[in-house]
């Protein structure tokens, strides 16, 4: 990734929120479905957590997708 981050729509219909983690897993921003302006943030590893608003800690893991920043 390059300045912008881009989640597809879907997420909205699935009634998803998503955060992006830094490497050690902390929360460095919540994203929004369509363009997330990164261009703030370090070049390295993050995460992308997505979680299911109806799940709860117990019904299973969030979704996770790694990315990478680069300037």
């Amino acid at each position: 990734v390059r300045g912008v981050l881009y989640l597809p729509a879907s997420s909205v219909e699935r009634q998803a929120s998503s955060v992006l983690l830094d490497i050690s897993g902390r929360k460095v921003m919540v994203l929004k479905p369509g363009a997330n302006d990164v261009r703030h943030l370090a070049s390295g590893v993050y995460f992308v957590r997505e979680q299911s608003a109806f799940s709860s800690q117990h019904s299973g893991p969030s979704s996770v997708t790694k990315v990478i920043i680069q300037r």
